[in-house]
Formats: C-alpha cells, sequence, structure tokens
C-alpha cells in the first residue's frame, strides 16, 4: 500500500477564451467539475431564464483540459444537460475520446449513478458524484438521462458498498445557497451522514463562493470550493472571479487523510495564487465551530429570512400590484414559462426548499435553530 495525492478543483466553464495558463497542483489525481456541456448542440433543455443562462464550455475547454492533464471531470450539475441530451452525449464523447474519466451524469439511470473506481500507487480510489435536486437530475429510473441525485438512497448505498472494496472513498457534492459564505445546517448534517456512511472526505461546489471546512469523526468536509475557472461576463459579485483547489493526501498504510489549500483569483488572461485569502477561509471554518453555533445560525437564518422578503416570496405573491408586476416580467422576458420554472426551482431545489422553510419556521413560530 502506497500514497496518493489528490487535487479537486471548483466550478470550471469556460464562456470564453482564455489567454493564459490555469493553474494546476502536483497530483497524482486531478478532479475537476465541469460545469456545462461540451457541445455545439443548438436545443436547450429549456430557455433558463436569468444571469446564467443555459451554459456550455468554449472551444478552448479542449486545450484546457488536456494540456492541464485533468484526469477525472465531475458532471453531477445543474447546468450539464443545459443542451439536453445531445449536450451531454456530446460531452461523454468528448472526454472518452481524451481518455478522461468522468462520473455523475450519463445515459440511463445506471450511467448516470455508476461511481468511478480508480487503482494508482496501490491504492483504490472511489469516487461519488452527485448534485441537488434541479433542472437534469434523475431522481428514478424513468429519465432518459441526466445527472445523479444527491439525496437518492442509492448514494449512502453506493458509498457503503465502495467503503468495502476501496481503500479511500470520496464524495464530490454539487449543492448549497449560491452566494452565500456558509453552509446551511441541512447540508451539515446530509454530509456528515456520508462519512457515517463510509466516506473518507466530503468535497463540494456550486455556491460560487468559498465557504468553510471542518474535520468531523477525523474526515475533512468542505463545504465549497468556490469557482476554479467561470469567466462568465455578466458576473459581479467580488467572490465570483476568486476560489480554491484542495489537496487530499491519503497514506494507506496509517490509514490517515491530510489536506491542504490552495487560493487563487482569476481572470481571462491568467490565476494568480492569494495566500491572504486563507484568512477568509480561516474565519468562515471557524464559524462552524461549536463554539460559535449561535452566531452561525443567527447569520444562517437572517439570510434566509433576507432571501424570503427579497427573492422566494416576491414571485408567489398574488395582489393586484404584483400581478402588474409579474404581466411586466413576462412580455419583457416574452415567456409564459419563466414563473412557472422559477417555483418548479424552488420547489425541487433542497437549498431553496432548506431557506424558505427556516425563514417560515421563524416567522411563522418564532424558532431560530
Amino acid at each position: 500500500m502506497g500514497t496518493i495525492r489528490l487535487f479537486i478543483g471548483g466550478d470550471l466553464c469556460l464562456c470564453g477564451p482564455v489567454k493564459g495558463d490555469i493553474l494546476t497542483a502536483d497530483a497524482d489525481l486531478r478532479i475537476i467539475n465541469l460545469e456545462g456541456p461540451v457541445t455545439g448542440a443548438r436545443r436547450k433543455t429549456l430557455a433558463k431564464p436569468g444571469v446564467y443562462g443555459n451554459l456550455r464550455q468554449h472551444n478552448d475547454i479542449e486545450k484546457i483540459m488536456t494540456r492541464d492533464r485533468w484526469d477525472v471531470a465531475l458532471l453531477a450539475n445543474n447546468h450539464i444537460t443545459d443542451f439536453g441530451q445531445e449536450g451531454l452525449e456530446d460531452t461523454l464523447s468528448f472526454l472518452d475520446k481524451r481518455g478522461i474519466a468522468h462520473l455523475g451524469a450519463g445515459i440511463g439511470f445506471e450511467n448516470a449513478y455508476r461511481p468511478l473506481i480508480i487503482e494508482k500507487n496501490g491504492v483504490k480510489v472511489g469516487l461519488v458524484n452527485g448534485a441537488e435536486g434541479q433542472i437534469g437530475c434523475m431522481k428514478n429510473a424513468e429519465s432518459a438521462y441526466g445527472y445523479a441525485w444527491l439525496l437518492h438512497t442509492e448514494m449512502t448505498k453506493t458509498i457503503a458498498r465502495l467503503r468495502a472494496e476501496c481503500d479511500l472513498v470520496i464524495v464530490l457534492s454539487h449543492a448549497g445557497l449560491e452566494f452565500f459564505d456558509l453552509p446551511l445546517p441541512e447540508w451539515r448534517e446530509i454530509y456528515r451522514s456520508f462519512i457515517d456512511a463510509g466516506a473518507d472526505a466530503v468535497v463540494a461546489t456550486h455556491t460560487h463562493v468559498v465557504q468553510g471546512r471542518e474535520t468531523y469523526k477525523g474526515k475533512p468536509i468542505y463545504y465549497s470550493l468556490g469557482n476554479f475557472f467561470f469567466n462568465l461576463p455578466s458576473a459581479n459579485d467580488p467572490e465570483w472571479f476568486s476560489g480554491m483547489g484542495v489537496t487530499l493526501t491519503f497514506d494507506a498504510e496509517r490509514r490517515t487523510v491530510n489536506s491542504e489549500e490552495n487560493f487563487f483569483s482569476f481572470d481571462n488572461d491568467r490565476m494568480v495564487l492569494q495566500p491572504s485569502f486563507a484568512a477568509r477561509f480561516a474565519e468562515r471554518s471557524a464559524l462552524l465551530s461549536e463554539e460559535r453555533k449561535k452566531e452561525y445560525l443567527t447569520r444562517v437564518n437572517d439570510h434566509c429570512g433576507d432571501l424570503w422578503r427579497t427573492r422566494y416570496r416576491p414571485p408567489l405573491s398574488f395582489g393586484p400590484l404584483s400581478l402588474l408586476k409579474k404581466i411586466r416580467r413576462m412580455i419583457i422576458n416574452r415567456s409564459m414559462k419563466d414563473g412557472g420554472l422559477l417555483l418548479y426551482n424552488f420547489m425541487t431545489t433542497e437549498s431553496h426548499r432548506f431557506a424558505i422553510e427556516r425563514a417560515l419556521r421563524r416567522d411563522l413560530f418564532d424558532e431560530s435553530a
């Protein structure tokens, strides 16, 4: 038995050309979340409203994935099916032709939920990849294609099976409240349950900002790595253009997992290491401690309350003034589907549902936990 180093990056989406280099770390396996299909398909699953719309990778993804030697692409995310089954099939073909392993999405239930097992340096590594329920999520075998649902019972079964077969088991998640620097308590409980099921580490993406980490039963949980490289022209959040990568070093003989973080910022031209960002990460991690639990919960519940008032409640209101606003929005967007799509997103995406429930519990029942 030996030692293996795995480098894991956050969300990678090339919305335009990349002029400079993208940083990677020295590792035996390099793993990245491919946030959007590699396709020339024209037909969209749905015309998504909002800042992101339907995403696909720019042609420069070819040189990034091959030149920087990414070994594994994570496909369980809310944009991988933005261009339907054709877009997903094109992505799978792109990766297969270049010898890049992948997991988390596929054609058919079995392929979408199949874990990835890689043996290197005498160490057998088992990877599991899933995302919370958004458009494209394959919650049952009735769907022809899609990505693996993080909360499907198959997930914990797979983790337990891999625990018996592999030396190292890692769960790679795509979930959380976007643009919020703390994980919801619900996700903390879920990720801890993955550790209880047999995982040695949980590493998450999706929120577009870096969240903290904690150690549970001696195992690391990273709640969000933020963006790895995501040059979206319309992005205006200051943290959008920064992120982190994590290197996990597993010693098979000692059965230990050590982790180290690299912090960076990026633009179209280059990525720059930013060691000073470590202090921000440390503070967010400290808020997850038992000693600061009250402060953490207050921040979470305040944020959920703000989201309820500014984002969730307005589209669900039916007063005369709000109805006029809805009609105006429909005319501007030229789509009667937007309201239904927004409601569907609120209902099916766990992070939104958790946040709405927290806000309503506090407002209606004066609950703050």
